[in-house]
């Protein structure tokens, strides 16, 4: 991966830890009723969101930028985690109405992102 390539990358990973560090905490705070309603609430939720949306556009800028093979790497690893995450969720639906226990809503995003990061590697290593 070229110098400018990582670079991008360390910083749209980087957004999208604290993205991930900040909802966690984020959603204990609401949870356990640290923070109680009213503006407090709203910009405890209001932070997770933002640096999101930071991380969403520091990812298509390394996107725009990185070179063709880590843009088919890439596309590759999405397909299979947006795929995943289709599969899974209308798959957990249907289960929850076979009697599965209901999961949290965030069970099939977090498995979306599994599926990104298999895609990653295998990507990677076909084209190593």
């Amino acid at each position: 991966m070229a110098a400018g390539d990582r670079k991008n990358l360390r910083r749209a990973t980087s957004i999208l830890l604290a993205w991930s560090l900040s909802y966690v905490g984020a959603a204990l705070a609401l949870t356990r009723g640290l923070v109680h309603a009213g503006p407090a609430a709203y910009l405890t939720a209001g932070l997770p969101i933002a640096l999101a949306v930071a991380g969403v556009l520091a990812w298509g800028h390394f996107l725009r930028h990185a070179d063709e093979l880590q843009r088919k790497i890439q596309l590759e690893a999405m397909a299979l985690g947006f795929g995943g995450g289709f599969v899974i969720s209308y798959g957990l639906s249907l289960l929850e109405r076979a009697g599965l226990p209901p999961v949290d809503a965030t069970t099939p995003y977090t498995l979306m992102v599994l599926c990104y990061i298999v895609g990653i590697l295998a990507s990677a290593r076909r084209y190593a």
